[in-house]
């Protein structure tokens, strides 16, 4: 799928596992990009992520998220508030 893909070409190396257990099939991944209010359009992409202690805070609403009912893992798309350039950020969930 698109989210083991993206792992693949983006992700560091601690995403080795979680990749070849998609390509295998014991994980069932989704990614959750679509909004409400911006279709797929990454530059009108409204959920945010803000850093905090351990992880980060996403606060947003998506929708139509393929396998979104059965996945183990949901990559979520989301934006960095205070970044000068896109500030996109892809956070496994």
């Amino acid at each position: 799928g698109i989210a083991a893909n993206y792992l693949y070409a983006f992700g560091s190396g601690k995403f080795d596992d979680v990749v070849r257990a998609y390509a295998s099939g014991e994980l069932v991944p989704a990614m959750a990009l679509t909004e409400a209010t911006s279709g797929s359009d990454l530059r009108s992409l409204r959920t945010s992520a803000t850093p905090v202690d351990g992880g980060y805070r996403i606060n947003g609403e998506k929708m139509w998220i393929t396998k979104g009912g059965v996945c183990d893992k949901v990559m979520v798309l989301a934006r960095l508030p205070g970044h000068s350039d896109d500030g996109l950020i892809a956070l496994l969930v």
